[in-house]
């Protein structure tokens, strides 16, 4: 099953690869699908290539909580290795020299969702003193923490 390829390969800002050995690739990108609503949330693909997607969840970036995406289906929350995801993110990021993975979805986040920095405004907090206010409610803090997401309490924000 072939989820959303052209989508993952136009609009998606991928931000890397999580491999846990013997058990799972994954794909992990953002995409801020401007104008539709004001959720922020980073997606995760259950299969490293783009043909191979079968399932995906966005988790929000501010709570334990996730977005369906519709017309692809859902990785079910009791099936995403949240703990592996979470120390991905603490990893340094493969794509800056100053970021773990974690700030630089954020980062990739905010500019997929068009506001305008360089890396160095996002590091030292000019791009959370333009942009963090309540006119740009999609903008994610440079120092939002990871939520902890957890498969026994995690909600459905579409309910």
């Amino acid at each position: 099953m072939r989820i959303l390829k052209e989508e993952i390969l136009t609009e998606m800002a991928l931000i890397g690869f999580i491999d846990i050995k013997g058990k799972l690739s994954m794909r992990v990108g953002v995409d801020s699908d401007l104008g539709k609503h004001n959720e922020t949330y980073i997606k995760l693909f259950n299969k490293r290539v783009p043909d191979k997607d079968t399932k995906l969840i966005r988790l929000s970036f501010k709570e334990n909580a996730y977005y369906e995406h519709k017309g692809a289906p859902l990785w079910n929350p009791s099936r995403v290795p949240f703990k592996e995801v979470k120390e991905w993110l603490t990893e340094k990021s493969n794509y800056s020299n100053y970021l773990t993975n974690w700030q630089y979805a954020i980062m990739m986040w905010n500019r997929e969702s068009e506001y305008m920095f360089t890396e160095e405004e996002f590091i030292n907090g000019d791009a959370d003193k333009k942009y963090g206010n309540k006119d740009n409610p999609r903008y994610v803090l440079s120092t939002t923490p990871i939520p902890d997401w957890k498969s026994s309490t995690i909600v459905n924000l579409n309910d």
